[in-house]
Parts: structure tokens; sequence; C-alpha cells
């Protein structure tokens, strides 16, 4: 993030991180967060321990991805990509679309059975 003085909080190609060891603890990025997912935490540095910015990696070092997600008894909990939400929000709303359309269409025949549909 381009609001951190010190360079603390980065953007990798997949998400943002934090280095606690450079963070100062401003509470800068906790403020522009738009997900509330950077909080201050006490953590151990050089066997001391001083206030940072922390927040969830997605456990990059984890094979099997974040483990959140394995340990979820219900399953509520997935991993999703803001491409591929947003794709399957296109594909789900031009299919709800053409559906409209195609109730028109027989609702328009129902009601006068020698007109033609429109067509797609």
């Amino acid at each position: 993030m381009r609001v951190c003085p010190t360079g603390a909080t980065y953007q990798t190609a997949t998400y943002t991180a934090v280095n606690p060891r450079v963070c100062i603890a401003c509470k800068l990025c906790m403020m522009v967060c738009p997900f509330g997912a950077i909080h201050i935490s006490s953590i151990q540095v050089n066997s001391r321990r001083k206030p940072a910015a922390v927040k969830c990696d997605l456990c990059v070092d984890r094979e099997d991805g974040p483990a959140c997600i394995a340990a979820c008894p219900t399953r509520a909990i997935s991993l999703a990509h803001p491409r591929e939400v947003m794709n399957e929000a296109i594909q789900d709303s031009a299919q709800r679309y053409l559906a409209a359309i195609q109730a028109q269409d027989r609702a328009a025949n129902a009601v006068n059975p020698t007109a033609e549909g429109t067509s797609l």
C-alpha cells in the first residue's frame, strides 16, 4: 500500500502483505484497508515485543492453501479470486437476462398465438 510510510505494507502478485519487522504501527494501513483485514497486534521481534500491523497471508507457505478453509467443519469458507467472482457474476447476469427475454416471448405467444416471438 502506498500509504505506509515505512513500506511495511506491500502488494504481491496475489495479495497485500505486511512486514511486521518494518512496521511502526501508525495504523494508516488499517484506515485505508477496504476489507478491515489489517489490525495492530503485539509481536515478538528480536526477543522483544512491539506493536505492528498484522494481516492474514492466506497461508502462502502452505501447499494446500489457507488452513482456515481446510479446518472449517461446515465448508462455509472458500477462497475466491476477484476475476473468477466477476466472471461468474457476468455469466449469471447474462443467463438471467436471456431467461427473462425467453419468458417475455412465451408470454407474448400465449396472449397472441399467431404472432411470432422476438428472436434473439
